[in-house]
Order: structure tokens, then C-alpha cells, then sequence
């Protein structure tokens, strides 16, 4: 089994076999290999600066969990319909709250109105209460009228401001929040700030107000190499200074602080925490190599490279999305933990819709339940699959599973049952150490790591699964390869396997996801 690479730049199975080759190249090779490795380490590990980051080995100790995918939206007004948007302002500016917190209660609440039939969550106590003085139509003994946008904000903003809520009170705001919903604890009140600050939202007197404050004070200085602060700074060392002002220590090196702070998805993100982007380097066996700070709203905050300055942009540029790794937020005593929401739209992206009976891959979507029960005990083979450790905080692997289908429109019980069948869902294999979840070949100039000069290798299991979506949404979907009956002989070639078993495996383990 084997991959290459086309002229889309996507791994491509071939069907080779490992040959004797191996054996006079490893032994050719293995101390001029080792002495190399050796010298690389001590350098990396005495000089530990940067340009855009010096990277470790790019294989090992990364924190579970951490899916890459594309920076998040910059513009995220696009998505509140004008008019509610237009309500929302004058109704939150009349009574003096942050628009941004109304309006994220909001899209929690009914997703502006698109999920459910009550707008902002309201109870009849709070209609029957604050209607008669917020509604010009009101009429005694009415019924309220949940659904009704533009009376729900009215209403939602008077019961607020009853709970206290003020802009620029950092204090009432939480206290507010936290009333608003006390039946679903302080989650609810981590989940109203993650997105609020997607409209640049910040928590007045909140540590990650400081944090931004910080970073916003060093913009126009001159991005120097190896420079920390505090009248010149590289990347690292601007996201080492901000931090160190406020008494929370990174170390020095843009992927040794991804790897000392805790890793969150989109979902997740704060104001205040880390980007990493990857692979700007030519060399491409540095990974994390650029480190910068989120601001909110979309915009980050960073010292890009030599002749600029710090500065901001949008993170959803096109730059970024080419080498874009994914977010983290640097541990601190009291930092708020990544908390992810129990909506499936809150998984990223929407449903992949259709009848899978069809089994084309790009149809239907299993339960993230049902991907955790498969691979705890790898549908029915009584072995528990590592690839469960690796879920973030607040989420399970199922709902990673989910996150990456959407992103490639891919059904991910497809997975699921690809990597039972190719390694027993990391149990078994010549491989594992690197991670290579649906066997993947190495070859010169892909642009990714290796063990042994044979096989791809990934810092973890959920690294090589994505891996395994772009190889099916661009190389197989993308050649118009949909079905189980149309990708399988490509797949798994005849002369390795025996296609006619391969496909009907396939075919009763999806169902098995599916029915569940």
C-alpha cells in the first residue's frame, strides 16, 4: 500500500510495496542520519529563537486533541440579518449594554431566529413583566410572542438591564449573564464571551482585555529577529512579552509555546488567546513556525517578519489559511476553560445532508454518540482505539469527527470505518508510531514528515485523519469517485486486496454507524 502525489498537490494510493530497498538505505543512511539529528537538536535546543518560529520535532508531543482546520471567519456581522442587527444597536445604546453580549445570547439562543421558536429565550415571567412598558402594541392578557425578533430584543435588553448589566462593567455583566440562564451554570456565561467575541467583544477588566491591551500598545514597532521587547519584537517574542507583563510565563520559541499552552478549537476561541500558523518556513520540516495574538472580532495582532511592524489583520487572509495550524491559550491560574457549545452548529459548518443508503460519501452524517461507541471498542473487535484520547476539552472525538466531515463534506463514518479497516483504529499496523491513519506514503517534496522514509508521519492520530479527508474530497470526490463501488478499487487495488470483501466490509460497518 502506498501514496503519491498529483499534480493538485493531494496524496494519491498506488498500491507499491514496501521492497528490499529499505533495508540497504536504512543501514547506508542510518549514522550519517543520526549524527545530523544529533547536531539539529543541539542547535535548536542552544539557540531556541526565531524568524517565524524555530521548531522542535515536528513528531512528538503534541497536545491532544489540537485539530488544525481554517482560521475562523473575520467578518462574523454577515451572518445577523441587517435589520435585527439595526434593533439590536439602537435597543442596547438606549439602555447602555454591549451590543455584542445581547447580540450573543442571541445567536445561542435561536441562531437570530433560524433554530427554535423563542428569539432570545425568554420566559412568560419576563414577557408578561417587561412587555407592557417595552411594547407600543401591547394588549393585556396577550400571549407572548417568542418568535417575534425585533419584540424579543426589546424585551431581552429591559431584563438585562433589570439584572444590572452595564457597558464597560465587567462585574455586572457576568452577574447578569449568569442570572439570565442560572440553570445552565457558569458554561453558559463562558459561552456568551467565546462569542461575543467574534463581534470583538472583551470582558471589561478581564485578564484577556489586558492581555489585548498589551498587544495593541506595541503595534508600529519593528519586527526585529530575536528581539523580546520592548521597543522591537519577532513573533515569539511579542507573545512572550505581552504575557510576561501580566506575570504568566511562555517559553521561548513559537512551537514550545503551542505546546505549553492549551490547545482550543474555533469553537472555543477567546480574545486574548494564541494562533499558530505552520510550515512558513521552506524547510519543511519546521511546523510551528509563527505565533501572534487573537484579538477578537477576527483580527489578530502580530509581528509578521523582517521590514514590518506589529500590527493587525484579518485572520481569515488568504497568508493564514494556507498555513494555518490552529489556536491555544497559554495556562494561567483562573484562565477560563475551553468550552465548547452542545449545538451541532456550534460544531462548525452545517449538516452534510442527503441518504447515505446511497453510500456515496458525501451523503448523511452519523451521531458523534455513535462514532465514540464505534471506536471504543472498534466496532465489535473489543479494542479501544487511542485516537479517543486525543478529544479536546469539553468535546469528544465523535464531535471532532463531525467538525472535519463538515469541513470536507465528507460523512465521517467513512472514516471511521476506514481506519478500522486499515489499522484496527490504531491498534495494528508496521506504522503507528507515525500516526498514519489511512497508510499514506511518503515520497520527496510532499512537504510532510516521515519516520522512516516510508510512511507519512503525524503528530497524532486525528492529524492523519484529516490527512485521509483531503485525500477523499480531493482526490477522489474531486475526480468524481462518490460511491463505496466507485472508490474502493482505487482504494484498495485488486492485485493488494480483495476489492469485492473490501467494499462489502465497508458498506454493513457504515450502516452499523449510521442505524445507531
Amino acid at each position: 500500500m502506498a501514496y503519491n502525489y498529483d499534480p493538485q498537490g493531494e496524496f494519491v494510493r498506488l498500491g507499491q510495496t514496501v521492497t528490499s530497498k529499505l533495508v540497504g538505505w536504512f543501514f547506508k543512511g542510518a549514522l550519517i542520519s543520526l549524527v545530523l539529528l544529533f547536531l539539529v537538536a543541539i542547535v535548536v535546543t542552544v539557540i531556541g529563537l526565531d524568524v517565524f518560529g524555530v521548531a522542535r520535532d515536528p513528531l512528538t508531543n503534541r497536545p491532544a486533541g489540537a485539530v488544525a482546520g481554517l482560521p475562523p471567519s473575520s467578518d462574523y456581522l454577515t451572518e445577523i440579518p441587517g435589520e435585527q442587527l439595526t434593533v439590536i444597536r439602537s435597543a442596547t445604546s438606549n439602555r447602555n449594554l454591549p451590543w455584542e453580549v445581547v447580540t450573543a445570547i442571541i445567536r445561542l439562543e435561536s441562531r437570530f431566529g433560524h433554530k427554535g421558536q423563542n428569539y432570545a429565550g425568554l420566559t412568560a415571567e419576563q414577557w408578561d413583566r417587561f412587555a407592557p412598558q417595552m411594547l407600543t402594541d401591547w394588549q393585556p392578557n396577550t400571549q407572548p410572542d417568542f418568535a417575534n425578533a425585533e419584540k424579543s430584543i426589546k424585551i431581552l435588553v429591559a431584563v438585562l438591564a433589570d439584572m444590572g448589566m452595564r457597558s464597560g462593567d465587567g462585574a455586572a455583566i457576568e452577574r447578569a449573564i449568569k442570572a439570565y440562564k442560572p440553570e445552565k451554570g457558569e458554561t453558559y456565561f463562558y459561552r456568551v464571551l467565546q462569542v461575543a467575541g467574534r463581534y470583538g467583544f472583551i470582558l471589561p477588566g478581564s485578564f484577556e482585555e489586558r492581555l489585548v491591551g498589551l498587544a495593541v500598545a506595541q503595534e508600529g514597532k519593528p519586527y526585529i529577529w530575536a528581539a523580546t521587547g520592548p521597543n522591537a519584537f519577532d513573533c515569539s517574542g511579542l507573545t512572550l512579552f505581552v504575557h510576561a507583563q501580566l506575570g504568566v510565563g511562555l517559553p521561548r520559541n513559537s512551537e514550545a509555546q503551542y505546546f505549553a499552552a492549551e490547545p482550543v478549537t474555533n469553537d472555543q476561541l477567546m480574545p486574548g488567546d494564541m494562533f499558530f500558523l505552520q510550515n512558513t518556513y521552506s524547510d519543511p520540516s519546521i511546523r510551528v513556525t509563527h505565533v501572534g495574538i487573537y484579538k477578537g472580532g477576527g483580527i489578530v495582532i502580530h509581528a509578521p517578519q523582517e521590514g514590518d511592524v506589529v500590527k493587525e489583520e484579518r485572520v481569515d487572509n488568504a497568508f493564514f489559511q494556507e498555513h494555518w495550524y490552529g489556536f491555544a491559550r497559554a495556562k494561567r491560574s483562573g484562565m477560563l476553560p475551553p468550552t465548547s457549545g452542545s449545538d451541532p452548529d456550534e460544531l462548525g459548518g452545517e449538516p452534510i445532508n442527503g441518504d447515505w443508503r446511497s453510500f456515496d460519501v458525501t451523503k448523511g452524517e452519523p451521531k458523534a454518540a455513535a462514532i465514540d461507541s464505534w471506536l471504543a471498542n472498534c466496532g465489535g473487535q473489543g479494542v479501544r482505539s487511542p485516537q479517543l484520547d486525543e478529544a479536546p476539552a469539553g468535546e469528544t472525538i465523535g464531535q471532532v469527527y463531525l467538525r472535519m466531515g463538515r469541513k470536507y463534506g465528507i460523512n465521517p463514518a467513512y472514516a471511521a470505518v476506514f481506519f478500522t479497516k486499515e489499522s484496527s483504529c490504531g491498534n495494528f499496523g508496521d506504522n503507528l508510531a507515525a500516526h498514519d491513519y489511512g497508510n499514506l506514503r511518503w515520497f520527496e517534496g510532499c512537504g510532510c514528515p516521515t519516520l522512516d522514509g516510508i510512511w507519512q508521519a503525524f503528530p497524532t492520530w486525528t492529524d492523519g485523519m484529516e490527512a485521509w479527508f483531503r485525500l477523499i474530497k480531493n482526490y477522489y470526490v474531486g475526480r468524481g469517485l462518490l460511491t463505496v463501488d466507485q472508490i474502493i478499487p482505487v482504494y484498495a487495488p485488486s492485485f493488494e486486496n480483495n476489492t469485492a470483501q473490501y467494499i462489502q466490509q465497508v458498506k454493513q460497518r457504515v450502516s452499523i454507524i449510521m442505524s445507531q
